[in-house]
């Protein structure tokens, strides 16, 4: 096995989390964020991404340079090949065109569902370090969360995600319902 050939890795779950992945991977390094198209992240219980044949849908990772120790721990941690998948995406970051490879649930049937109050800090502790948007969170949560209400008080920011959405529906429908 060659011990110097490097993978990119695309994180959108806990390994979003600088001291998660130093724990498991001390030699990976963050590259930055970077958008996977026409994909949404959800949560069951743990993270996971959806295809989605909506342009406008992404979900937002972060990007790490990991070694072949590196993806052999996150196999581990992930449950690959029975629990997560890989897939591979060709990409374009910094101008080139790199091929990522992302862990994503092998059974699309696995009910939507909250994750743990730990699980949701880390992703947030995470997603604030590399500048991914909370709101990716918040929208990956099932319709019916019981946690919505007590993660709108101590996340502020998506009240104002939710008030703006509601202003734009709002225009949306008025602009309906006129005949020119």
């Amino acid at each position: 096995m060659n011990t110097t050939q490097k993978t990119y890795y695309l994180a959108y779950g806990m390994n979003t989390n600088k001291t998660e992945m130093a724990r498991r991977c001390p030699a990976a390094i963050p590259l930055g964020k970077l958008t996977l198209p026409n994909y949404q992240f959800v949560f069951r219980g743990v993270g996971d991404i959806l295809p989605t044949n909506n342009p406008n849908k992404f979900a937002q990772c972060v990007l790490w340079e990991i070694t072949p120790q590196c993806e052999l721990a996150l196999d581990r941690l992930e449950g690959f090949p029975r629990f997560y998948i890989k897939e591979y995406f060709n990409l374009i970051f910094q101008g080139e065109i790199i091929k990522v490879m992302v862990y994503k649930m092998k059974h699309e049937s696995y009910q939507l569902h909250d994750p743990s109050y730990h699980y949701w800090q880390c992703l947030v502790n995470g997603y604030k370090t590399y500048g991914l948007p909370i709101d990716q969170l918040f929208r990956g949560l099932p319709y019916n969360s019981t946690f919505k209400n007590q993660w709108e008080v101590e996340y502020s920011d998506i009240q104002k995600i939710k008030n703006k959405r509601r202003k734009q529906n709002i225009q949306k429908a008025m602009w309906k319902n006129i005949n020119f």
